[in-house]
């Protein structure tokens, strides 16, 4: 039912914001550094925003047409190379059991202030538990 009302939508040229999938690492272990990557489509519209949470509290935005188009916002567990990240992903370094938790990427866009979600889990594990 929805993909076939997304081919609809398409098929008169109306292009909604679309969050498709938000790539987390399954085995992710203590001492990683890991990418998290939020792959989107903004329709016909520009992107305003694109935020990422870590249990419901932001610690990363990017805003485009920004003179700091890069902000960090400091939160436990989270190890952020500030320089990695762009306006789709982020590099976390150093992960740790306090890393773990659940991670969602938020894309904004710019006429219609549309905002779309994608909530995945990460679960680092002890570098004990895998040898």
């Amino acid at each position: 039912m929805h993909t076939r009302l997304i081919w609809l939508l398409f098929a008169q040229g109306i292009y909604p914001l679309l969050v498709y999938h938000l790539l987390v690492p399954k085995n992710a272990s203590e001492g990683d550094t890991i990418e998290l990557v939020c792959d989107y489509d903004l329709g016909k519209d520009s992107l305003y925003v694109f935020k990422m949470y870590k249990d419901n509290t932001e610690f990363y935005r990017y805003i485009p047409l920004s003179v700091e188009k890069k902000q960090e916002f400091p939160l436990e567990g989270i190890n952020l190379q500030l320089a990695k990240c762009t306006e789709n992903s982020i590099t976390l370094s150093k992960i740790s059991n306090a890393t773990t938790g659940n991670f969602t990427c938020e894309v904004s866009v710019e006429e219609s202030f549309e905002t779309a979600p994608m909530v995945k889990e990460l679960i680092v594990r002890s570098k004990n538990l895998i040898a």
